[in-house]
């Protein structure tokens, strides 16, 4: 059976990916990827930053949320 596939079957994918931020640590320069999470912090991938408990700390240097700042 043959399948078409259209440019549009992907577009949600895509909306999703295109709205996810990073942010970078001004102490230490470490960047949260929102596509990517902190696997190692047990955060998954796609979590916007601001949905990061109060008590997540930079895995680079330990400081809070309030050092990091939105990069583009």
């Amino acid at each position: 059976m043959l399948r078409i596939i259209y440019k549009n079957d992907f577009l949600p994918v895509k909306l999703k990916f295109s709205t996810m931020r990073k942010y970078e640590c001004k102490a230490c320069g470490w960047i949260y990827d929102e596509t990517i999470g902190d696997p190692d912090g047990g955060i998954p991938s796609c979590t916007p930053f601001d949905e990061l408990g109060p008590t997540w700390v930079c895995p680079g240097c330990g400081l809070g949320k309030e050092a990091f700042e939105e990069v583009f």
